[in-house]
C-alpha cells in the first residue's frame, strides 16, 4: 500500500510574526527578568500553551476537513489499540510480540494527540519517525515469516545491524513489494526533526523568518502534522491487518476506515 506524504519545508519571511514566536519577548512584557525554573514552566503554560490550544480548537471548529481527518485518526487508533490488547481474541502464537509493537505505535500516536494542540509540532514529527519503522517492519513480516523469526531470535546487537531501517527497506524491495515508507520520506523526518545538523531550524512552519520555541499556533505546522499522521495511521492499520490479522468483521471495519468510509451506521 502506498500513500503520499506531505513535504515539510521551511517557510518564507513574515516580520509581523517575529515577536509572536518569541517566548521571552512575551514574558518580559510583565517582568524585569525572565522567569526561571518551575516559574518559567508555569508562565509558559499559562500565557503561551493555553492560548495555542485555544487557537487550535478554534481552527478545527471552523475547518471540517481537518476535524474529520482528526476524527478518522482517533477512530483508527482506537481500533488498533484494541487489536494490540487482543480485545477480539489472540490472533497468533508469537508471544504477542507484534501486538507489543502495535501497542508502542499506538502509545506514540496518543502522545502526538496530546502534544499537537499546544504547538509542539516538531516533537510530534520526531515521534512519527518511530511509527514509520514499525510500519516497514510490519510489511516485511507480512511477506516473509522467516524474516520475523530471524528478527525475533537474533541477538539485539545483530538486530540493530541486520534490521536497521535502511536494511528493512531493502528487504521489502527485494520481495518486489511497494515500499510503504520510502527512504526520502524517512530521511526528511530524520534530518528535519531528529538528527542535529547545521540546518536545524526548530518550529519553522508558518512564514516565520527565524526558528521559534514551541507553543505557538501555526496553521502550516498543524495541517501538515494532521495530514502526515493520517497517512501513517492508514499504513499502520493496513500493515496490522496483514501482520497481526483480524476476524472478518474487524477486517471489514478497518478496510472501510482505510477507504475513508463509515465503519457503521450513525457511529457518532
Amino acid at each position: 500500500m502506498e500513500v503520499w506524504f506531505f513535504q515539510i519545508k521551511f517557510c518564507g519571511k513574515n516580520p509581523a510574526l517575529r515577536v509572536a514566536g518569541n517566548r521571552q519577548a512575551l514574558l518580559k512584557k510583565s517582568m524585569k527578568e525572565p522567569p526561571f525554573g518551575k516559574h518559567l514552566f508555569e508562565q509558559v503554560e499559562t500565557k503561551i500553551f493555553k492560548k495555542c490550544n485555544s487557537n487550535t480548537l478554534d481552527f478545527l471548529s471552523k475547518n471540517s476537513q481537518y476535524q474529520n481527518k482528526l476524527n478518522r485518526i482517533e477512530e483508527m487508533c482506537s481500533y488498533l489499540s484494541s487489536m494490540s490488547e487482543c480485545f477480539w481474541g489472540c490472533q497468533n502464537s508469537d508471544d504477542h510480540i507484534k501486538e507489543y509493537l502495535l501497542a508502542q505505535a499506538c502509545d506514540t500516536i496518543y502522545s502526538i494527540w496530546r502534544l499537537f494542540p499546544y504547538g509542539h509540532y516538531d516533537s510530534c514529527f520526531s515521534l512519527m519517525r518511530g511509527i514509520m519503522e514499525t510500519i516497514n517492519l510490519f510489511y516485511l513480516f507480512s511477506i516473509s515469516r522467516d524474516e520475523f523469526n530471524n528478527w525475533n531470535t537474533l541477538d539485539q546487537s545483530k538486530v540493530r545491524i541486520e534490521y536497521a531501517p535502511e536494511k528493512v527497506r531493502k528487504k521489502i524491495e527485494e520481495n518486489e513489494m511497494t515500499l510503504p515508507i520510502k527512504r526520502e520520506v524517512y530521511w526528511m523526518f530524520c534530518e528535519r526533526f531528529v538528527h542535529p545538523n547545521p540546518k536545524t531550524r526548530p518550529q519553522l512552519h508558518s512564514n516565520l523568518d527565524r526558528p521559534i520555541a514551541s507553543g505557538f499556533f501555526q496553521v502550516d505546522g498543524l495541517v501538515k502534522l494532521i495530514d502526515n499522521l493520517e497517512n501513517l495511521c492508514i499504513l499502520l492499520t493496513h500493515s496490522s491487518i496483514l501482520t497481526i490479522g483480524a476476524n472478518m468483521e474487524l477486517q471489514v471495519r478497518l478496510t472501510r476506515l482505510i477507504k475513508n468510509e463509515p465503519t457503521m451506521p450513525n457511529r457518532h
